[in-house]
C-alpha cells in the first residue's frame, strides 16, 4: 500500500517536474529500503531522473546505501553513522537492515561464526550480542561456537 502511494508521488514528479520535493523524494528512498530484499528501493530509484538523482540529500541517500545493496556491511554502518540525520521520522529503519542482514547471512552461509554475525550486523558488538536472541529465532540460521570455520 505504502509502495503505491509512492509509487504515485513519484509518477507525479515525473510528468510534473515542478512539484518536485527533494526531501520528499529522500523520505520515500528510505521508506523504500525499509522492504529489502524487494526491489521497492531500485523501482523507486530508477523513477528518479538523472538531474535530481544528483541532488542533495538523494546522492548521499544512494552512495550510503550503496554499501548495503553490495553487501559491505561494515561501510554501510559507518556511511550510516556519518547521515543519521537522514533517519528522523522513518521510523523501524534499523530493525529492517538488521532483517535484511539476516536474510542475506542465512542464504550465503550454511552455518555463520558468532564474530562474523556481529561483524556485518552492526556497528556495535555490545548492540549485536544485546539483539543476538533475535538472530537466533531465525530457523534459517545456526550460529557454530567461536572458532568454527564458515562454509559457504
Amino acid at each position: 500500500m505504502i509502495l503505491e502511494a509512492n509509487l504515485a508521488v513519484l509518477k507525479l514528479y515525473q510528468f510534473n517536474p515542478a512539484f518536485f520535493q527533494t526531501m520528499v523524494m529522500a523520505q520515500i528512498l528510505l521508506n523504500a529500503l525499509i522492504n529489502l530484499p524487494h526491489t521497492d528501493f531500485t523501482l523507486c530509484k530508477c523513477m528518479i531522473d538523472q538531474a535530481h538523482q544528483e541532488e542533495w540529500p538523494i546522492r548521499q541517500i544512494l552512495c550510503f546505501i550503496d554499501p548495503l545493496e553490495t553487501c559491505h556491511f561494515q561501510a554501510f554502518w559507518q556511511a550510516l553513522e556519518e547521515n543519521m540525520d537522514f533517519l528522523e521520522g522513518i521510523m523501524g529503519f534499523e530493525d529492517s537492515v538488521h532483517k535484511f542482514i539476516c536474510h542475506v547471512a542465512g542464504i550465503t552461509y550454511q552455518h555463520n561464526d558468532r564474530w562474523l554475525l556481529a561483524e556485518i550486523y552492526t556497528k556495535s558488538v555490545t548492540t549485536f550480542y544485546q539483539d543476538l536472541y533475535e538472530i537466533l529465532i531465525d530457523p534459517r540460521i545456526s550460529v557454530e561456537p567461536e572458532g568454527t570455520n564458515v562454509e559457504p
